[in-house]
């Protein structure tokens, strides 16, 4: 899951975490960052992620994928 807000201070956070209550209530494997990635998009929306985002973001796939293996899913080749 990841979320885009207007400023730093927009509630990144609260909208990741309010989100994974009823995920988790359906049975979904709750596999993250602190947070969760996000990005800032800018008062007028223009801000687009940069490298350091998209550093977040293929981490979170590294780890999404070791763990869907280890919960006996087959890894993918892209």
């Amino acid at each position: 899951m990841s979320t885009s807000t207007k400023t730093i201070h927009g509630g990144q956070e609260s909208t990741i975490r309010t989100s994974l209550v009823p995920l988790l209530h359906l049975g979904m494997i709750f596999v993250g960052t602190p947070y969760g990635p996000s990005t800032v998009a800018g008062p007028d929306g223009s801000r687009t992620p940069g490298p350091a985002e998209f550093e977040v973001y293929r981490n979170l796939g590294r780890r999404v994928a070791r763990v869907a293996t280890a919960l006996g899913g087959k890894p993918r080749t892209a």
